[in-house]
């Protein structure tokens, strides 16, 4: 009775396996199965356009499978071409096809581990792996190949956001083990049910070793008609590692699961649900949502404003921990914190995108980027500055103001002259960092780019030299060192003030780009708050090693209010105490004005004019000063 039983299945299983091969015609007229029984079609492209998508999507065929043939059609259609065809998701994906050996009476075929590794090598030869989203689409046994290949290389996970499995015997297949006394494919023992295969135990420890935040979302579709009498692979199999609904394809056996006749097909609407649930999102929900910008076509535009916080955020909505990577920047005066990427999202979390403009050198009206997620088309952020903004700097004004207020108090001006000259400038970097900190208290715990953000005010207000001293304090304490060296604005902000000062600060640059010259410029103090900026410069003088700084400043203020000899005197006498090119930049200018205009002229700043009457109140100054 047992040998009939296995001949009856044995003969079942043959046909099968003809049918799944082809060598059988719907009439039942054998061919010579050794005539053609490998249908390992070469591993290739699909559908890929010279401007790769976003996202790869690998096709993995199962045993006795092939490349292209396991999911076309008896007209010649395509799984492959209703996914192209989709007006959503074609344009969003390249498709490609894997094909191994593996044969039904034939020797040569590949067991999973084996195909696994194949799979690896032709995934890395055709370039997959170079896009940051893969997705596999696997039938029958090319689910365990993909899963084989994903605990061989965890590193990949993090690409890889979502399975897709047709009637893949997670838990083995009852006809395997029949057809493993009639075929040499190795393969066959592998799928045996899961008490009897040591390589599906194996694999299940594997897979479930991996934390589950890690592993991609799995979606599983079965088959609900016989093949023949058969149900190859059942429901309990097909859906042992799935993710949420067990998705049935009606009407559908195990070889037609994937051979779908028309576009509104169940196994390519479950593939669809399934890319823009994980994958792609939607343009009504999309998976990553960028807050704060205005769309433009392509383009997510920022409209930066100095007085406010400049904040945007990207709100992870899907399923999935989403990586993203901010690309470079159209130029340096533009930081956005974080500062270095690719970085994470959990699902359901919202990270902050902060943008600064740093001071030093000119302005322009818009800066880019780009940003790449994973779940979303690669977008260009452009933060875009009005004209009005350009004009105004409340951050440098603030600043002004709060160190005015400090050195205003008598306590800290005796505190600070009983200081050494380095601890001198060090108090007032310390105030410095404390007025910006109070304007962006995220500086606070971010001390690299807090260290980056004081020195550029300091320079942009003419305070250079004590803007390389918080760059050579930085220097100290190599976890901020290492910070500052990682954003991209800090190579050419430090180049303009070694050149302001001649003072040459240490390291090599993580990001070594030519910005071309950067001019040696402070920012002009405001006409409105003249009378800060010059209270400043007078406490300033009263402490010895900042005297330079306040010189520097009175000369400013003079210049703003038009009066160019008495700015020349200033800066001169800045210059006898501690000479820099920064100083011998505003001797020049004055001089070059001077020689233009005849040496008694008068500027008028307010109006952008020159003139020959002093129409702004003077900054007193001691007879001394005026002789020298």
């Amino acid at each position: 009775m047992q040998t009939e039983f296995n001949c009856r299945w044995g003969m079942r299983f043959f046909y099968l396996a003809m049918l799944i091969l082809g060598t059988l015609s719907p009439t039942g007229c054998a061919k010579d199965p050794l005539e053609d029984t490998t249908l390992s079609e070469m591993p290739r492209w699909i559908y890929r356009d010279d401007k790769h998508a976003d996202v790869a999507l690998v096709f993995v065929h199962g045993l006795f499978g092939g490349a292209t043939s396991t999911a076309t059609n008896e007209k010649g259609e395509s799984l492959f071409q209703y996914i192209h065809d989709n007006p959503d998701i074609g344009p969003q994906v390249d498709i490609f096809a894997f094909g191994f050996t593996s044969n039904m009476l034939r020797d040569g075929s590949l067991d999973i581990r084996e195909a696994a590794g194949v799979l690896d090598d032709r995934l890395r030869y055709a370039g997959v792996w170079d896009y940051d989203t893969v997705v596999f689409v696997t039938h029958s046994m090319g689910g365990l190949i993909t899963m084989q290949e994903l605990v061989n290389h965890p590193d990949r996970l993090e690409q890889v956001p979502l399975v897709m499995m047709y009637a893949v015997p997670q838990e083995g297949s009852q006809l395997a083990q029949i057809g493993a006394h009639f075929s040499d494919n190795p393969a066959l023992r592998q799928l045996v049910p899961a008490n009897g295969s040591d390589f599906l135990r194996g694999l299940d420890d594997s897979w479930g070793l991996i934390p589950r935040e890690r592993l991609p979302h799995v979606v599983c579709a079965y088959e609900t008609a016989d093949t023949h009498g058969i149900k190859i692979v059942d429901r309990t199999s097909a859906t042992r590692y799935c993710d949420g609904t067990r998705m049935a394809v009606g009407g559908t056996d195990h070889i037609t699961i994937v051979k779908p006749t028309h576009e509104q097909h169940d196994s390519v609407v479950k593939l669809v649900i399934a890319l823009n649930d994980y994958v792609l999102g939607t343009k009504r929900k999309p998976l990553v949502e960028a807050v704060g910008f205005t769309n433009e076509g392509e383009h997510l535009v920022y409209s930066y404003d100095l007085q406010k916080d400049n904040v945007a955020r990207l709100v992870n909505q899907g399923p999935r921990t989403v990586r993203y990577t901010l690309g470079p920047m159209s130029n340096p005066k533009l930081i956005v914190s974080p500062t270095h990427t690719p970085r994470h999202i959990s699902p359901g979390n919202t990270e902050e995108l902060r943008f600064y403009l740093l001071h030093t050198g000119e302005w322009r009206p818009e800066y880019r980027l780009t940003l790449k997620a994973a779940a979303m088309p690669e977008r260009t952020i452009v933060v875009r500055v009005s004209k009005e903004v350009i004009n105004q700097n409340p951050t440098i004004e603030k600043l002004a103001s709060d160190l005015e207020q400090h050195l205003e108090v008598p306590e800290n001006i005796a505190q600070l002259k009983a200081l050494s000259p380095d601890g001198q400038r060090e108090w007032l970097i310390d105030a410095a960092q404390k007025s910006l900190q109070s304007q962006h208290p995220e500086l606070s715990n971010q001390k690299g780019l807090s260290a980056l953000i004081t020195a550029d005010a300091l320079s942009a207000t003419g305070f250079s030299e004590l803007a390389a001293a918080t760059l050579l304090k930085a220097t100290d304490e190599t976890a901020t060192w290492g910070e500052v060296k990682k954003i991209p604005s800090a190579e050419p902000l430090i180049s303009a003030i070694e050149k302001q000062t001649g003072v040459k600060l240490p390291g090599t640059w993580a990001h070594a780009t030519d910005y071309g010259d950067v001019k040696i410029s402070s920012y002009r103090p405001s006409h409105i708050n003249l009378d800060t900026w010059s209270r400043l410069a007078t406490k300033l003088q009263e402490v010895p090693a900042l005297k330079p700084a306040g010189l520097s400043l009175k000369g400013d203020v003079f210049r703003e209010r038009g009066m160019i000899e008495d700015a020349k005197i200033a800066y001169r006498d800045a210059h006898r105490i501690s000479a820099s090119p920064e100083l011998e930049f505003k001797l020049r200018d004055i001089q070059h004005m001077q020689q233009t205009f005849g040496p008694n002229i008068q500027y008028n700043a307010n109006k952008d004019m020159l003139n020959q009457k002093k129409d702004t109140l003077p900054l007193q100054r001691p007879d001394s000063e005026a002789e020298g």
